[in-house]
């Protein structure tokens, strides 16, 4: 599965997980309030100031080689990015078109690499 080699084997959900493109954390979170709505394999989101969180996973990465997709939503000219990486979390932060850091009502993040 790690490969993503083969296409004609049946592969357990269980499994399903270790596959490349799969997901291995995800978070929606509220900006605002700092409360998670849902995730997988996040145990937490801290603040770490205005427009900046912390996400926390569950099970670390193997490394810091993996990738983060960001996205924040609250009105036009939002951006959202990722600070840092490191193999038990991820720095976000959220700006505005002046480059400002705000918080967003809703904040969205993906994460995919090898555990």
């Amino acid at each position: 599965m790690e490969a993503a080699g083969a296409s004609d084997v049946y592969v357990s959900p269980n499994q399903v997980k270790n596959h490349p493109g799969v997901a291995k954390a995800w978070a929606n979170w509220n900006g605002v309030a700092d409360t998670i709505n849902a995730s997988h394999n996040v145990s937490s989101i801290t603040d770490g100031g205005t427009g900046v969180w912390g996400v926390n996973f569950s099970t670390a990465f193997s490394s810091v080689t993996y990738t983060a997709l960001v996205a924040a939503s609250g009105g036009g000219g939002i951006g959202a990015n990722v600070s840092s990486l490191a193999a038990g979390s991820a720095t976000v932060v959220a700006f505005d078109s002046n480059g400002n850091f705000v918080e967003p009502s809703l904040m969205t993040a993906a994460f995919f690499g090898d555990q």
